[in-house]
């Protein structure tokens, strides 16, 4: 078994992320614990961080060295066979574009316009990563937040459990 950690942002450094947290806390009703967050990454081992940002412009593997009080850390076990997965989607989609429309369109207007296999915003492509090994497969990544991400991990963390 394998664990990776999913890491999720409280803070909003940029407009988008202020408005998905406006959303998750205005619009879709979302506890306060979960609709905090406006940015996730999927962590492996070393501290290696993935996913998309507006500040990059990419899909990108990164190096960070995270301030505790800015991020919550959800842990999940995965068999070796999964993690391998996770990581080749990863590595697969390192350097696509960053998915400005659907930040746009989908996260603000709950619209599923100009949709790009290859382009990606963070919860989007960190949604994508999970479904490689086969969990989360009926949710659609373009429309899950990162709070949304949040709630459905740790709901099936504890079923799993």
């Amino acid at each position: 078994m394998k664990t990776i950690k999913i890491a999720f942002y409280k803070n909003s450094k940029s407009f988008f992320w202020a408005l998905i947290r406006f959303k998750q806390r205005y619009l879709m009703d979302l506890p306060q614990r979960y609709a905090r967050y406006s940015h996730v990454e999927l962590v492996f081992e070393d501290w290696m961080f993935f996913s998309s940002s507006e500040e990059d412009w990419w899909v990108r593997f990164k190096k960070i060295n995270p301030k505790p009080n800015h991020w919550d850390f959800l842990e999940i076990e995965v068999s070796n066979k999964d993690y391998r997965k996770i990581l080749n989607f990863c590595k697969r989609n390192d350097w696509n574009a960053y998915n400005w429309f659907g930040i746009v369109f989908a996260q603000t207007l709950w619209l599923n316009w100009f949709r790009k296999p290859w382009d990606y915003f963070c919860s989007e492509i960190v949604t994508r990563a999970i479904q490689e090994a086969k969990y989360m497969c009926y949710y659609d990544s373009l429309f899950i937040s990162p709070g949304q991400l949040a709630y459905i991990m740790e709901d099936w963390k504890n079923i799993i459990n």
